[in-house]
Protein backbone atom coordinates (compact mmCIF):
# COMPACT_ATOMS: atom_id res chain seq x y z
CA UNK A 1 0.00 0.00 0.00
CA UNK A 2 1.32 3.29 -1.25
CA UNK A 3 0.35 6.30 0.28
CA UNK A 4 0.14 9.97 -1.44
CA UNK A 5 -0.11 13.55 0.17
CA UNK A 6 -0.10 12.74 3.59
CA UNK A 7 3.34 14.25 5.60
CA UNK A 8 2.25 12.58 9.04
CA UNK A 9 -0.75 11.05 11.63
CA UNK A 10 -0.43 10.82 14.83
CA UNK A 11 -2.85 8.30 16.44
CA UNK A 12 -3.41 7.65 20.23
CA UNK A 13 -3.96 3.88 20.65
CA UNK A 14 -4.16 1.52 23.60
CA UNK A 15 -2.21 -0.95 22.50
CA UNK A 16 1.04 0.45 21.24
CA UNK A 17 2.73 -2.85 19.79
CA UNK A 18 -0.48 -4.03 18.74
CA UNK A 19 -1.12 -1.52 16.78
CA UNK A 20 2.98 -1.40 15.14
CA UNK A 21 1.80 -5.09 14.51
CA UNK A 22 -0.75 -4.48 12.13
CA UNK A 23 0.93 -1.86 10.07
CA UNK A 24 3.71 -3.78 9.89
CA UNK A 25 2.44 -7.19 9.47
CA UNK A 26 -1.04 -6.32 7.51
CA UNK A 27 -0.29 -3.00 5.68
CA UNK A 28 3.61 -4.23 4.96
CA UNK A 29 5.07 -1.40 6.72
CA UNK A 30 8.57 -0.84 8.36
CA UNK A 31 9.12 0.51 11.78
CA UNK A 32 11.23 4.07 10.14
CA UNK A 33 12.64 4.59 13.73
CA UNK A 34 12.27 5.47 17.42
CA UNK A 35 13.18 7.46 20.39
CA UNK A 36 13.51 6.06 23.62
CA UNK A 37 12.45 9.65 25.18
CA UNK A 38 9.17 9.80 23.65
CA UNK A 39 6.81 6.54 23.22
CA UNK A 40 6.34 6.09 20.09
CA UNK A 41 6.42 3.43 16.51
CA UNK A 42 7.05 5.80 13.64
CA UNK A 43 6.31 3.41 11.00
CA UNK A 44 6.24 4.39 7.25
CA UNK A 45 5.66 2.45 3.66
CA UNK A 46 8.82 4.03 2.48
CA UNK A 47 7.29 7.34 0.70
CA UNK A 48 9.28 10.69 1.59
CA UNK A 49 10.76 10.67 5.61
CA UNK A 50 10.94 13.35 7.66
CA UNK A 51 13.03 14.43 11.07
CA UNK A 52 12.29 16.86 13.64
CA UNK A 53 14.61 18.43 15.91
CA UNK A 54 13.92 20.78 18.66
CA UNK A 55 15.80 22.44 21.51
CA UNK A 56 14.37 23.65 24.86
CA UNK A 57 12.86 27.15 24.29
CA UNK A 58 10.47 25.20 21.83
CA UNK A 59 12.26 26.23 18.26
CA UNK A 60 12.50 23.70 15.99
CA UNK A 61 13.29 22.61 12.10
CA UNK A 62 11.97 19.59 10.34
CA UNK A 63 14.12 18.29 7.51
CA UNK A 64 12.42 16.09 4.67
CA UNK A 65 13.92 13.56 1.87
CA UNK A 66 12.72 11.24 -0.39
CA UNK A 67 11.98 7.48 1.26
CA UNK A 68 13.35 4.40 -0.66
Amino acid sequence: MITCGMNHLGLAVADLHASCKFFTELLGWSVSGSDESYLRMPVSDGSPMHMMCYDSSGIGIEFFWPGV
